[in-house]
């Protein structure tokens, strides 16, 4: 074995301290001392050795005392007189260094179980945070680590440690309008893998569609009798013209044709609300069953594909259940909330097939790369439809606003035609594209801007808003809040108040299924006849989707029969599903995509920190009338002056630029702790040695010994 100054000083188990007296005569500093800094068992409880150890080291493990261990020769008489020490004191230094190796080889093997549980509750923590962002910060991480594993009381270093050994990516700092976060942000390379995959499909699918494209003039020539056929028919949907005539802007028309003349495989409608994206859409069904084109309703909510079905005739499903039916395996759950699938014996489909995707904007980057895959399988071309300015994905990424950013094919639709009042026309425009402190002052001005600090106040001022309603109209209005508990409370509230009347039997007790995050819990609700509840889980039986709404008619036994929003009737057997809840109120993420003539919303900035987003969405959604509670205006205002974005690629563009330049991902781009840098604690001990002058006190220290 070498001797060196890096082998006995490095780590710190060679410390130099001065030895300063006062002898009242004055301070002399007459000795230093060199203090071995034995590692006690009981003194590092939590500390765990994780590297493997060589060959020739685990012949220490076995020896029991001190005096059993090999020397630590020194041959070099200049290498011990640089040490500053002799040679028997360099020996019996070689000694602890041994026992250190011994020690630390037998607390690995004792804690290797330990290593092991740490290491799975980390990769745990792991995958639900890459699920959720594209990045997060290493405080973040550690904190879900230590909180996660709080049972195995795992300690800061232990999650420190195990994250180094995650292989995470260190991204740095967030880069965003010329700042930087103070945070340092972490990812995974699978991660990094999905988003740059998007955009390459993205770019590979260009030009990549050859069937029944049509040229300007024919899908012209098509809208005109499209819109004939709504005039002749006497449609509703016939007094919302898409074209430049009577009063329309033809935004709509040309995105028909945007979509009719393109070879792209991945193409975009980007609408703000209330512009008539489903309106074209049933044009486009019509022009598209006419040239043998196939569409299909591929949404990201249950309320989204019942919509985009009843209001255009698009046949529509949830992505989800979609992309089960299209693996197609026999043991595939239909119902099952899965992450990846298998499209290896997907067929190629026969002619042009479009999927329709409605609220794209919802869909995060995970279930967009899955969608991809499908496509690229199934060689069907697919249309986003949506607004990245509204919600941002629950989960990772925001695809649709990179793929636009990307150069993906995209139609725009400004021309808002839901609102009816003007002045709310005005605040919704100016809550999206304009000042949002205007919004406010719109809606003030019209008595629709209110401020109750107390929160069982404004809970009673909001259940006496609802319930001044008759229960037929809550199909037409709608109370939006931002959380589940806030859900909550307001379901039970208003419900309460509608039983109290005598409006509402006190039905029968069923249990229910809640889900909560990843997991699945029991409640028990009453349920009566003219209760409002909401479906919260697809069963193609049923023919039921998430977000689906509807009023009961009847209940006998276990048996409940009800009336969706669009018109079917249900029944169902408690005791086989039982995925349902009030919906009075609904959060806002539930409810984006629908439509009501009067919108009441809770924006609590102490539940949760509403965005421009949430301001934007919740009045949106109103036809006539948006009224909008708080606890505290000031708060809100600040809250929602910028728009919640989520975490990309583009927040760290220098580093993914310095990882594209060196074609991959190095050792040096992964995570390592800062505070346990190994360099700089041996320059900080060579510095002490090189500091002082050889004290012949410790020779002699050594030699008694």
């Amino acid at each position: 074995m070498r001797t060196s100054k890096k082998n006995l000083f490095v780590n710190g188990k060679v410390k130099i301290e001065r030895n300063v007296k006062n002898d009242g005569q004055g301070i002399i500093d007459n000795s230093r001392q060199i203090q071995m800094l034995e590692d006690e068992r009981g003194q590092r409880s939590h500390k765990i050795f994780d590297g493997s150890l060589p060959e020739n080291f685990k012949r220490f493990a076995e020896k029991s005392s001190l005096s059993e261990l090999p020397n630590f020769n020194v041959d070099d008489e200049a290498k011990r007189i640089n040490m500053l020490l002799p040679k028997s004191v360099l020996n019996r230094l070689g000694k602890f260094q041994s026992e250190k190796v011994r020690n630390y080889f037998v607390f690995c093997e004792e804690n290797r179980e330990r290593i092991k549980i740490i290491d799975k509750i980390t990769a745990d923590v792991i995958k639900k945070l890459s699920a959720e962002k594209f990045a997060f910060s290493i405080h973040e991480t550690k904190y879900r680590i230590m909180a996660a594993g709080v049972l195995e009381t795992i300690t800061e270093d232990e999650a420190t440690k195990a994250m180094e050994r995650a292989g995470l990516i260190k991204l740095e700092q967030i880069e965003r309008n010329g700042k930087n976060t103070k945070d340092i942000y972490l990812t995974t390379k699978e991660n990094i893998e999905i988003e740059e995959a998007i955009i390459q499909r993205l770019k590979a699918g260009k030009g990549k569609i050859k069937n029944s494209i049509l040229t300007m003039e024919e899908s012209q020539d098509a809208l005109i009798r499209a819109e004939a056929r709504a005039k002749k028919q006497g449609l509703k949907s016939a007094d919302f013209t898409i074209t430049d005539q009577d009063g329309g802007s033809g935004e709509q028309a040309e995105a028909v044709y945007h979509i009719l003349v393109s070879n792209d495989q991945y193409i975009c409608v980007d609408g703000l609300a209330g512009t008539g994206k489903t309106t074209m859409m049933e044009r486009l069904k019509w022009i598209a069953d006419e040239q043998g084109i196939e569409i299909k309703g591929v949404c990201f909510t249950g309320k989204a594909a019942d919509g985009l079905e009843s209001e255009s005739g698009i046949k529509s499903t949830t992505i989800h259940s979609f992309l089960n039916k299209l693996e197609g395996k026999k043991s595939t759950n239909n119902n099952e909330i899965k992450q990846e699938w298998d499209f290896s014996y997907v067929e190629k489909c026969n002619g042009r097939e479009i999927w329709a995707v409605d609220e794209a904007g919802l869909v995060d980057m995970r279930l967009m790369n899955q969608l991809q895959k499908a496509a690229e399988a199934r060689g069907a071309q697919v249309l986003l439809l949506g607004d990245p300015d509204q919600l941002p994905p629950v989960g990772a990424g925001e695809p649709m606003r990179q793929m636009i950013e990307a150069g993906m094919a995209t139609a725009h639709l400004y021309d808002i035609r839901r609102q009816k009042d003007a002045e709310l026309l005005q605040a919704v425009r100016e809550s999206v594209q304009g000042d949002h402190l205007k919004t406010f002052e719109t809606l003030d001005n019209k008595g629709c801007y209110l401020e109750i600090k107390d929160k069982k106040e404004r809970l009673k001022a909001i259940t006496e808003k609802m319930t001044a309603l008759s229960i037929g109209e809550y199909k037409k209005n709608l109370l939006l809040v931002s959380t589940n508990a806030d859900r909550k409370s307001y379901n039970q509230s208003i419900r309460a108040e509608h039983v109290n009347r005598g409006e509402i039997e006190n039905g029968k007790n069923f249990k229910i299924i809640v889900r909560i995050g990843e997991k699945d819990r029991q409640e028990e609700r009453n349920f009566a006849r003219k209760d409002r509840i909401i479906f919260t889980a697809n069963d193609r039986r049923m023919g039921v989707m998430n977000g689906t709404m509807a009023t009961i008619e009847k209940i006998i036994g276990d048996e409940i029969t009800a009336r969706t929003d669009a018109g079917q009737i249900i029944s169902w057997n408690m005791e086989k599903y039982n995925s349902i809840d009030y919906a009075y109120a609904v959060t806002n993420y539930k409810a984006q995509g629908m439509t009501f003539e009067k919108v009441i919303a809770d924006m609590n900035t102490k539940s949760a920190p509403q965005t421009r987003n949430a301001l934007y969405v919740d009045i949106s959604l109103a036809k006539s009338e948006a009224v909008v509670y708080t606890d505290n205006k000031e708060t809100l205002e600040r809250q929602t002056r910028e728009f919640a974005k989520k975490i990309t690629s583009k927040d760290f563009s220098k580093k993914m630029a310095a990882m594209r330049k060196h074609e991959g991902i190095s050792n040096n781009d992964r995570y390592h702790a800062t505070n346990e840098d190994p360099a700089k604690k041996l320059e900080k001990a060579l510095a002490q040695i090189e500091k002082h002058s050889r004290p012949p006190a410790i020779v002699e220290m050594w030699e008694q010994k």
